[in-house]
């Protein structure tokens, strides 16, 4: 009886600890996604990239310019976005217009890996110039 009662104590004692610890994670547990951000000088103009959730799937896309000194929000237009990839071309992004200077797009990438960002930006009258961004994608945690 005395050692069933003291099994008994024991299974309580350590339910209790097991009961107070956090799950760990699972060894292979893939790491929560990373938005991918780019910032970058194109015509005089400060441009943000931010790609989230910056994994393979459904993303937002958003576009911000902050003009150099000198220059006004309204003498930057619209920018001229394209995503592709060695794979996929999806051309032409439609951005719509959030708040001044900043513009967004639903973007599904296919799959992860290396995706270009054409980026075009009318800054004056006879201005726009054009770079390409370079984004590592990884696949999203499930995929493929």
């Amino acid at each position: 009886m005395l050692a069933e009662l003291g099994l008994l104590v024991a299974l309580l004692v350590v339910t209790g600890f097991l009961v107070g610890r956090a799950p760990s994670e699972p060894p292979g547990a893939p790491a929560a996604p990373v938005p991918i951000s780019r910032t970058l000088q194109l015509g005089g103009v400060q441009v943000e990239v931010l790609l989230t959730p910056g994994t393979s799937g459904g993303n937002t896309l958003v576009v911000s310019t902050i003009p150099a000194e000198g220059r006004s929000a309204g003498e930057v237009g619209r920018p001229d976005v394209e995503l592709r990839s060695p794979e996929f071309d999806l051309g032409a992004v439609p951005l719509r217009s959030g708040r001044p200077g900043e513009w967004e797009a639903l973007v599904l990438l296919p799959r992860g890996g290396d995706w270009e960002l054409q980026l075009g930006l009318r800054v004056g009258q006879f201005e726009n110039p054009v770079t390409t961004v370079e984004l590592d994608v990884p696949d999203a945690p499930g995929a493929g």
